[in-house]
């Protein structure tokens, strides 16, 4: 099992609601296009709410490349990056239980 956490800051003038619409419909294409990826949620910080972070698993590489590797993915990495402050931070994770 392959665990992913990318974390990425919006830039202060960028429109939350926009970004969170593209996160949503991002979220709807690997559901019904990625049945090897287990869990892919989206969370904003509460106390920062430029802040946000997703945390993925798949079940093998093969169905990470496959997520990658998507029209869907590439589409929304082209509308989100330019509003990020930095690029996105992709943090591999070990499952301790």
């Amino acid at each position: 099992m392959i665990h992913i956490k990318v974390i990425y800051t919006i830039k202060e003038d960028a429109d939350k609601g926009f970004v969170k619409g593209i996160i949503r419909e991002f979220i709807n294409q690997i559901k019904a296009n990625e049945a090897e990826t287990v869990t892919y949620r989206s969370f904003w910080e509460t106390d920062n709410p430029r802040q946000f972070f997703h945390l993925m698993s798949f079940e093998n590489e093969e169905a990470h490349q496959k997520h990658r590797n998507s029209a869907y993915c590439n589409d929304f990495v082209s509308q989100l990056y330019p509003l990020c402050e930095e690029a996105p931070e992709a943090i591999n994770l070990g499952e301790v239980f």
